[in-house]
C-alpha cells in the first residue's frame, strides 16, 4: 500500500509480518511447560502416595493372617488359643493387633492395624491407619 501526498495515514509493508505477531508471545512456550510439569509432579505424587496405600492394605492383611494363625496353632496341640503370640506376630509383620476375640466353635478373630507410611502432601485424604481382620480356626471335620 502506498501512502499519497497530504495522507495522514502511512503504511508500512513488512516482508515478516508473521515475526511482529509473535513478538508480543515470547516466552509463552516456557510457561505452558513449566504447568504441564507441575500437573505431571502433582499426578506422580498422587500415584506414590495410594500405591503406597495399597502396599500398607496388603501388608496389614498379611499381618492378621498370620496373626490369627499363629493365635490357633495352640489348638492342634490340644491348648487354648494364644491371643499374646497372636500380638507378637501382628508386630513382627509391622501391624499392631488391636483386637483378637476367641469365638464360640473355638476361632479366632483378629483385627490389626498399620500406620500408613509418610503421607506426606496428601495428608488430608490419605488415611492415617488402615486396618484388617482375619479369623482362623481348627477344622473338627476329618475330610
Amino acid at each position: 500500500m502506498v501512502s499519497s501526498p497530504g495522507s495522514n495515514t502511512s503504511a508500512v509493508l513488512s516482508p515478516h509480518p508473521v515475526l511482529r505477531s509473535t513478538v508480543a508471545e515470547r516466552g509463552s512456550g516456557t510457561v505452558l511447560v513449566l504447568a504441564a510439569c507441575a500437573v505431571l509432579v502433582t499426578l506422580l505424587g498422587a500415584v506414590s502416595q495410594v500405591s503406597g496405600v495399597i502396599a500398607d492394605v496388603h501388608r496389614a492383611r498379611s499381618a492378621a493372617d498370620l496373626a490369627a494363625l499363629a493365635a490357633v496353632a495352640p489348638l492342634l496341640t490340644g491348648a487354648p488359643s494364644d491371643c499374646d503370640t497372636a500380638a507378637g506376630v501382628a508386630e513382627l509383620n509391622g501391624a499392631r493387633a488391636s483386637s483378637c476375640v476367641v469365638l464360640g466353635d473355638g476361632s479366632v478373630l483378629v483385627v490389626v492395624q498399620v500406620s500408613v507410611r509418610g503421607a506426606g502432601a496428601f495428608a488430608r485424604v490419605m488415611p492415617a491407619v488402615v486396618s484388617a481382620r482375619a479369623r482362623s480356626g481348627v477344622s473338627s471335620d476329618p475330610r
